[in-house]
Order: C-alpha cells, then sequence, then structure tokens
C-alpha cells in the first residue's frame, strides 16, 4: 500500500491520493437588488471539466420575505467564467453571499506547505487549497402553497451561521423528482434561511419527489 491518508475519529478517510476534494474557486457578497437577473463574472475563470458547483446564503432583504433563485453557469468544459441567477422576487432588495467550488485544488503556489500527487503525478491536494466540507442533504419536502403557476415546498432545515446551499442544479428541467412531469426548480430561502423548493408551473401536493439539496461549509 502507497500513498497518503488521514483518517478523522470515526475511521473516516478525509485526505488520501485517491479522491478528488472539493476546494474553494471564488467567493463575494452579491446585492442581488430588484434585478431579475444577474451575472457574475469569477476574476479567474474555472479550468476544470465539470462546472463549479454554486452556493448562496441569504445576508439581507429589505421587506423580510423569502428569496428565490435558480442558477445556471456560464461557459464550457475547462473554461467556466461565472454564472447567472434568476430572481424570483423582485420587488425587494436582497442581498447574499456565494462561493464557487470545484473538485480540484487550486493553482499551486509558493514553497511551503504539503501536496499530494495521484498515480499519474498530477496535485490532487495541497494544504493551500481551501477546503469545502459538505454538511448536510436535505431530501425531505413538505408542501406549503401553491397557485396557477408555481409551488412551494419546505424543509425543517434552517442553514446555520456559516452554511451554505447548493443552487445550482436548479437551473434547469427536472422530471423525475417532480412527479414524472417537466418542471423548473429553484431553491428559495427565508431571511432566516429556513430552506425551500419552488416549482414552476404548479405540481402536484402530495410533493416532489427525491430531490436531494446539499449544503456545505467553508473550511
Amino acid at each position: 500500500m502507497f500513498g497518503f491518508r488521514a483518517k478523522n475519529d470515526n475511521g473516516t478517510i478525509q485526505l488520501s491520493a485517491e479522491r478528488p476534494y472539493m476546494s474553494l474557486h471564488a467567493e463575494g457578497f452579491l446585492n442581488v437588488g430588484t434585478a431579475y437577473q444577474t451575472t457574475i463574472t469569477f476574476a479567474q475563470p474555472c479550468t476544470t471539466t465539470q462546472p463549479p458547483m454554486i452556493f448562496i446564503r441569504p445576508v439581507w432583504a429589505s421587506q423580510g420575505e423569502d428569496l428565490g433563485f435558480k442558477c445556471g453557469v456560464i461557459g464550457s468544459p475547462g473554461n467556466w467564467t461565472g454564472f447567472k441567477l434568476v430572481n424570483s422576487n423582485t420587488t425587494q432588495i436582497s442581498q447574499l453571499d456565494w462561493f464557487a467550488a470545484v473538485w480540484a485544488p487550486l493553482t499551486v503556489s509558493g514553497n511551503y506547505g504539503m501536496r499530494i500527487r495521484d498515480a499519474n503525478g498530477n496535485i490532487c491536494f495541497h494544504s493551500s487549497s481551501q477546503l469545502i466540507k459538505f454538511s448536510r442533504f436535505i431530501t425531505y419536502w413538505t408542501h406549503k402553497t401553491s397557485t396557477t403557476f408555481y409551488s412551494e415546498f419546505v424543509s425543517n432545515v434552517t442553514l446555520a451561521s456559516d452554511e451554505y446551499v447548493l443552487v445550482s442544479q436548479c437551473h434547469s428541467f427536472s422530471v423525475a423528482a417532480v412527479m414524472s412531469a417537466n418542471r423548473h426548480i429553484g431553491v428559495s430561502l427565508s431571511p432566516a434561511g429556513l430552506v425551500g423548493l419552488t416549482t414552476n408551473p404548479a405540481t402536484s401536493t402530495n410533493g416532489i419527489g427525491y430531490f436531494p439539496v446539499l449544503l456545505a461549509k467553508k473550511s
């Protein structure tokens, strides 16, 4: 057996040369205002094959109402340049924190620290990367309300003070998750951080099936 592995007290592997690690690519504060669509451009493009994962958390809403967003990543494999947020509540000024995470270490710089390489000699971890930690999954949703145009579902999960919710999976039609019907799915957040989902058009009040939403923290 060769390489490096670090385990926690429960025997779970935290670092090794066989698995990728999610690290911070970019972060920022966003004053969404009342804009329907907002574009965020990274300072440096993301060069991974897979698109970065976009996480957000609410900071402030002028009318104390829920924030709701759909998200799309901009670019192509090897050149992801940013993302777009579509705002479902343009009657209030909304503000949020965000970060983009990738399944790769940041560009290596400096002469100090630890580096781990895979079997091909590629750096898969180095100690100057800011790692992203998955904290919880949400899989259960309760119907809140429906109109002709949309439905709202809520969880029983409120974001912790340092927790973010993944929003970049909520930008396209979902078939299997929503009662075998095409629906746009968006993430909603109360000013206190209670996580919910919206579907457009409306769907059955019985639920939206299995649709996992990931929460994460910056290390």
